[in-house]
């Protein structure tokens, strides 16, 4: 499901799930993005971004970040 501008992600990384952010824009290979804990604007690319924290195999995710909303 590719991402969608409004959609929340929560970082996948145990160490940091405090991180999240909403998408701004969606370009062909990055979106822009508005970090709400620190409340600055960047960039990610889109391969960073998945549908579930768990992997096809039902490992949870380490990297990247998981839809918390659709």
């Amino acid at each position: 499901m590719p991402a969608k501008p409004g959609q929340i992600y929560q970082q996948c990384d145990p160490h940091a799930p405090h991180i999240r952010l909403r998408i701004m824009t969606v370009g062909p290979n990055r979106a822009e993005v508005f970090y709400m804990h620190t409340g600055r604007a960047g960039r990610i690319l889109l391969n960073a971004l998945h549908d579930s924290a768990v992997t096809k195999t039902g490992k949870p995710r380490r990297t990247g970040y998981a839809l918390e909303t659709k």
